[in-house]
């Protein structure tokens, strides 16, 4: 992991939804805030807009959603 990521801590995910799309609001301190949005384009594909985020911090907020969530089954 990148060094600057340690002890990062992301406080705050909002999830929301928009036509094809989904964003997730981020904050963490010391560093900010910003957007991950995702769209489902005409390609089928997902396209994943991340404000010059690398993949390892993306990966830092997808894991905050996933240590939160409620598992529905």
């Amino acid at each position: 992991m990148n060094p600057k990521y340690d002890g990062l801590i992301v406080d705050d995910v909002v999830i929301g939804k928009s036509g094809k799309s989904f964003y997730i609001e981020w904050a963490a301190p010391k560093l900010g805030f910003g957007e991950i949005t995702v769209v489902l384009g005409d390609d089928g594909k997902l396209h994943v807009y991340t404000e010059c985020m690398s993949d390892e911090f993306v990966s830092l907020v997808l894991s905050k959603i996933v240590e939160h969530m409620v598992r529905e089954e």
